[in-house]
C-alpha cells in the first residue's frame, strides 16, 4: 500500500499510529479476552492497531489479543517497520501511551523519528521549569466562557509562549538529556540495599520519598525508575512510608525480617494510623512463631553499577485555554460528586439495618476514589458515633489542598517529546501532534460507518479477515473522499448513486439490458470521479458476456 500513495516520505508528510478495540457477540475466538473497552465497559474484546498517513490512508494494521498492552504493541509495530524506506526520516506520531521514559529510550535507540505526548507523571521530569512561572493566575470561580478568556489572557502574559491559534499557545523547551536505569538492573544488585527483602524495601521506599522531596525527580514513578524499579514495585515500596516512623525504624533494625512484605504493605495501605502499630506487632509475633522459610538474600557484592541508558529528546509544550476550562470544570464537578457520595454513604450507614464494618466501608471509598487515581488527595476518616442508643459509623473525606493543587497545575498543558533530529519548529510540532486526529477519525469510520463491531466471528482467521475487509473499505472511502475534493461527501455520493443499476428485461425471445438513466447530480458525481463511462450503454454492452 505505501507504494500506491505517491511517496509518503515527501516533505510535509507524517505517519500516525494508534490502537483501538472491537468487542464480540458471545465469547469470540481465542484472541478475545475480557477487558475494559474504550467505552468503559467490560467485554470480550480484541485490539486493532492502525498506521496511516496524513490523508488517513491505511498503511499497516494488526489484530492483537484483547489483553495486549498498548505501548508494547505499538513499539513492536514500530520495530517492524523501521527498516522500510518509506519510514526513514518521516515523523511518526504516537499515542500518549508511548510517552514514558522507558518507551522514549527504546524509540530513540532504534532511530525512530517519534513525536508523542508525555504522560502526566513525566511532566516534572522533562519540563519542571514550565510550572514555575508566576504570572499564571486565574480565578476558578468563573463560568466556562470567562474561564477560557481569563486563561488565554494569563498565558499571553508569559513571553515564552507564542500564540499559534485561539486554542493553542506553544513554547520550545529545547533539548533534555535523560538518564534512566537499564531494565536489567534491580534493587537486589545494589550494594547499598543488600540484606533482607523487607529491610531493603523499607530503605528503598524512604529513598524514593527523599528523591521526590528534594526535587531530584518529579514523581515517585520516575524516582523508582532511577533506582531500577518497575512501577509496581515503586508503588509497593513507597506505600511503606505511610507507616509510623517508629515502625519504619523497627523494620530497618531487622525486627520484621521474618514477615511478609505483602502483609506489611497491606497494613500500611488499608489500616487507619491508630491501628497500624497493633496490627504490625501482631503480624511480627505470628511470623516469629511460625516456621520460617528461608527468604531470598540479596548479594552483598555487586558486579558493577547498574547499567544506565542515556538519550536526548526535544521537548515542546502547548497550552489550550478551552482544555484548561474543561478540566477545571470537570474537577469541580467531581468534588461535588465526592461530597454527594459521602452524604449517601453516611445516610446508608445511619440506617438501623446497616451491618457494615470498617473494612467494607474503607473498601467502598477506596473503589470510588481509585477510579480517578486520587487516593493521595484525600484524608479518609471513619469513626464511630452514637445514633438513637446504638453505635454506627460515620465517614469524612477531607480534601488535601496541597496535593490537589499539584494535580491541577497541569490543567490545559500538553507536553510533547520528539526525536532530537526532528527539524520542525515548536508550533509545527504542536500542529502535527494535533493532526493525530486523522487516525482517530479512521477508527470512527470503521466502527460506525463500516460496522466493524460487534464482531460475529468465532475463529482468529475470520476476525483478521473481517478487520482487513473493513480497512480496505476504509481505503476506498478515503480515496473517494480525495477524488470528490469536498464538492460532495462520500455518504452523499454513494446515496445519490445507489439507485443506478444495470436493468434486465426478459422476454420470450431474448433478454434486453439497459442502464438506469442518470440525472444531472449523478452525472456531476461520476464526472468528478472520472467514471462517466459507467453510465454509457454502449460501453457496458461491449463488455457484457452471458
Amino acid at each position: 500500500l505505501p507504494k500506491l500513495y505517491n511517496h509518503p516520505n515527501e516533505n510535509g508528510s507524517a505517519l500516525f499510529l494508534d490502537i483501538s478495540d472491537a468487542w464480540f457477540c458471545g465469547q469470540g475466538p481465542s484472541m478475545a479476552k475480557n477487558g475494559i473497552s474504550k467505552d468503559g465497559v467490560i467485554r470480550k474484546k480484541i485490539g486493532i492497531l492502525l498506521l496511516c498517513n496524513k490523508e488517513g490512508l491505511p498503511l499497516r494494521w494488526h489484530v492483537v489479543p484483547g489483553s495486549a498492552t498498548d505501548n508494547v504493541t505499538m513499539y513492536e509495530t514500530l520495530d517492524e517497520i523501521k527498516k522500510f524506506s518509506w519510514v526513514q526520516g518521516v515523523p511518526l506520531v504516537c499515542d500518549r501511551a508511548m510517552g514514558r521514559s522507558s518507551m522514549l529510550e527504546k524509540m530513540y535507540s532504534q532511530g525512530i523519528h517519534f513525536l508523542t505526548a508525555l504522560t502526566r507523571t513525566e511532566y516534572l521530569n522533562y519540563a519542571k521549569e514550565l510550572f514555575q512561572f508566576e504570572n499564571f493566575r486565574v480565578s476558578e470561580d468563573l463560568d466556562e466562557n470567562n474561564l477560557v478568556i481569563a486563561a488565554r489572557d494569563a498565558i499571553a502574559q508569559n513571553k515564552s509562549f507564542v500564540q499559534v491559534s485561539d486554542d493553542m499557545f506553544s513554547t520550545d523547551l529545547g533539548f533534555v538529556d535523560v538518564c534512566i536505569a537499564g531494565e536489567q538492573s534491580d534493587y537486589g544488585r545494589m550494594k547499598k540495599y543488600s540484606g533482607n527483602r523487607i529491610t531493603a524495601a523499607m530503605a528503598m521506599g524512604r529513598e524514593i520519598k527523599r528523591l521526590v522531596a528534594d526535587g531530584e525527580y518529579g514523581s515517585f514513578s520516575a524516582a523508582g525508575k532511577a533506582l531500577g524499579l518497575k512501577t509496581s514495585l515503586t508503588c509497593k515500596y513507597n506505600s511503606l512510608n505511610r507507616l509510623p516512623l517508629d515502625i519504619q525504624e523497627e523494620i530497618l533494625s531487622g525486627t520484621a525480617n521474618n514477615c511478609s512484605i505483602n502483609k506489611i504493605c497491606e497494613i500500611a495501605v488499608n489500616m487507619p494510623p491508630e491501628k497500624m502499630v497493633e496490627a504490625f506487632y501482631r503480624h511480627v509475633e505470628q511470623s516469629n512463631r511460625a516456621p520460617v522459610n528461608p527468604h531470598r538474600k540479596f548479594e552483598t557484592e555487586t558486579k558493577g553499577a547498574p547499567k544506565r541508558n542515556q538519550f536526548r529528546v526535544r521537548i515542546v509544550a502547548y497550552f489550550n485555554p478551552q482544555m484548561y476550562a474543561n478540566q477545571k470544570i470537570r474537577a469541580k464537578l467531581w468534588l461535588v460528586k465526592a461530597e454527594n457520595f459521602t452524604e449517601d454513604l453516611n445516610r446508608r450507614l445511619s440506617s438501623a439495618n446497616s451491618r457494615r464494618t470498617k473494612d467494607s466501608i474503607f473498601a467502598e471509598i477506596d473503589r470510588f476514589i481509585r477510579k480517578k487515581d486520587l487516593l493521595r488527595c484525600f484524608d479518609i476518616k471513619i469513626y464511630e458515633t452514637k445514633i438513637k442508643n446504638r453505635m454506627s459509623f460515620r465517614v469524612e473525606l477531607n480534601l488535601l489542598s496541597d496535593e490537589w493543587a499539584k494535580r491541577r497545575q497541569f490543567d490545559g498543558f500538553c507536553i510533547l517529546a520528539s526525536h532530537p533530529d526532528c527539524k520542525l519548529t515548536a508550533p509545527e510540532l504542536c500542529r502535527l501532534y494535533r493532526e493525530k486526529d486523522v487516525v482517530e477519525k479512521d477508527f470512527q469510520t470503521i466502527k460506525n460507518v463500516l460496522k466493524l463491531r460487534p464482531v460475529r466471528h468465532r475463529n482468529d482467521e475470520k476476525v483478521r479477515a473481517h478487520v482487513t475487509i473493513c480497512m480496505l473499505s476504509l481505503l476506498l472511502e478515503r480515496l473517494l473522499q480525495k477524488k470528490l475534493a469536498g464538492k460532495f461527501s462520500v455518504a452523499e455520493a454513494l446515496e445519490t448513486l445507489h439507485p443506478c443499476h444495470l436493468n434486465k428485461y426478459k422476454s420470450d425471445d431474448e433478454s434486453l439490458y439497459t442502464i438506469t438513466e442518470t440525472d444531472s447530480k449523478q452525472n456531476k458525481i461520476l464526472s468528478q470521479l472520472n467514471m462517466t463511462y459507467l453510465a454509457d450503454d454502449d460501453y457496458l454492452l461491449e463488455r457484457m458476456t452471458k
